[in-house]
């Protein structure tokens, strides 16, 4: 797995990557490791991300995260001083629970703060980036079958016309409503979840 290619494994709770982020972060802005000048030239409200980070100390971030407080130091420390340094990040696990949008905020900050945002071997921000359903042709046929998932998530299959991730495993297995013969995966990583049940 990709995890034991890596120098730190974070193996954390499910759900709680912003716990971790802003554990990071508290490290990161504690101990003067954040790129000053990128920070004072490109964020706003610096200050009070460095307030909210104080209720984030690694120990507190452990008993949340199950992640170990010295290895959210290390990994935090290790972030802040290799340069360049990239979060790769994609709706996978990071958003499929209650707080998902909350775990992206914080994770995002991480870049920001480091400064690794527009630089070589970074993060980037795509100046345009393209929506999936601008790409889905589905206005052009008329008798598609409705979205996978669509029982359970009618808004979001209704708007995007996209599967909902979270049914497509039990879905190919029961083949329910409908068997699953092709898959055009935008921004998705199939082999992501290897070996599953």
């Amino acid at each position: 797995t990709i995890a034991s290619m890596a120098d730190i494994h974070l193996q954390l709770r499910p759900g709680t990557d912003g716990a971790l982020a802003l554990g990071m972060m508290n490290v990161i802005i504690n101990e003067q490791l954040y790129d000053k000048e990128f920070v004072e030239k490109w964020t706003v409200g610096f200050g009070e991300l460095k307030q909210l980070v104080q209720q984030y100390p690694p120990e507190r971030v452990e008993q949340i995260t199950r992640v170990p407080a010295a290895k959210v130091r290390e990994a935090a420390i290790l972030y802040a001083t290799e340069k360049p340094a990239k979060i790769g990040m994609s709706a996978n696990a990071t958003t499929h629970c209650s707080n998902g949008v909350q775990n992206h905020r914080a994770i995002i900050l991480l870049p920001a703060l480091t400064g690794n945002f527009e630089v070589p071997g970074g993060n980037r921000c795509p100046p345009d980036p393209l929506p999936t359903n601008d790409i889905s042709l589905h206005e052009r046929i008329a008798d598609l079958p409705p979205g996978l998932g669509s029982d359970r998530f009618p808004i979001w299959t209704k708007l995007y016309r996209e599967m909902e991730a979270n049914v497509l495993a039990d879905r190919i297995e029961s083949g329910n409503p409908y068997p699953i013969k092709a898959l055009f995966g935008a921004g998705l990583n199939i082999m992501h979840f290897p070996n599953s049940n």
